[in-house]
């Protein structure tokens, strides 16, 4: 999966969590940056990227959806085809999706100019 990189911000360090919002690092802890053993934290990077790069709701709303399509790729590519935990991993990760649809707007950098 490719990653994303806003001019001046920092590379993807796998490392680093990047599921949460930084500010409160408690919360990054809870929700962690796997589910059921699959790493998705490329994923949220992308998502804090597109975030930052911003612009109007229909772009939050596209960021959202690419978060979700880019979890649920990754969860079936680890997992088979009727495993119980590919299942149960996807319930999560849209939970982790309806989560940032209601509670991260406040995150987003919203444009309300039009740049020239």
């Amino acid at each position: 999966m490719a990653y994303l990189k806003p001019d001046g911000w920092p590379d993807y360090d796998p490392d680093k969590s990047y599921c949460g919002p930084d500010r409160y690092e408690w919360l990054c802890r809870l929700i962690g940056s796997s589910i059921l053993g699959i790493n998705l934290n490329v994923p949220c990077y992308n998502h804090d990227c597109r975030y930052l790069v911003g612009g109007k709701e229909k772009d939050r709303l596209r960021a959202d959806r690419l978060f979700w399509s880019e979890q649920s790729k990754l969860i079936k590519k680890a997992t088979t085809r009727y495993s119980p935990r590919r299942y149960l991993a996807l319930l999560y990760a849209r939970r982790r999706y309806r989560a940032v649809r209601i509670a991260a707007r406040r995150c987003f950098n919203y444009v309300t100019k039009e740049l020239k």
